[in-house]
């Protein structure tokens, strides 16, 4: 009787060990699955397959700027100027979120709401997916757009609340591994 209850403790405890386990291991799978919950409309998720220099993508992408999809890998030394698709790309594939904007004189006011949330731009914060990048860019759709990996919120000024959330809520959050 004695043998019964150790072999049923010992197999409890071992459940028990096993679901924890995979419970830790779940909170941190970044996978594609329910990624699409979030601030901003969500675009399809096209891949982040990183091509070699000169290369194109094969298909157009699905959102404009580009949200998800093959690119050249570039190390991002600067922002508040035009950025390319490729630094883009390797900026939200990382976890960056990136603001794209027209008028010139937005750029005083979303350094400071990136100074705000300490994520002003520095080759360093880019590259470990923790800054917020400006995309001067006078031919944008919009004269404000946030993008993360497969999403864009549109904005009706740096001081617009869903900026702040949308940059809250993504920053870090990059392409799935």
């Amino acid at each position: 009787m004695r043998a019964v209850a150790a072999t049923a403790l010992a197999v409890a405890l071992g459940l028990g060990a096993i679901a924890g386990l995979v419970s830790v291991l779940g909170s941190r799978d970044r996978s594609t699955f329910g990624s699409s919950a979030g601030p901003g409309q969500v675009y399809r998720d096209q891949g982040a397959a990183h091509l070699s220099i000169g290369s194109r993508p094969a298909q157009a992408y699905s959102s404009s700027p580009p949200t998800s999809g093959p690119h050249v890998a570039v190390t991002l030394t600067g922002d508040g100027r035009r950025l390319s698709d490729d630094e883009i790309l390797s900026a939200l594939e990382t976890g960056n979120v990136v603001l794209v904007y027209r008028p010139a004189a937005m750029q005083r006011a979303l350094r400071s709401l990136a100074a705000s949330l300490g994520a002003s731009f520095s080759p360093a914060l880019a590259a470990s997916g923790q800054a917020v990048v400006l995309d001067h860019d006078p031919r944008a759709p919009r004269d404000l757009l946030a993008a993360s990996w497969r999403h864009l919120q549109p904005a009706a000024s740096p001081t617009d609340p869903a900026l702040r959330s949308f940059i809250e809520f993504w920053v870090g959050r990059g392409a799935p591994r």
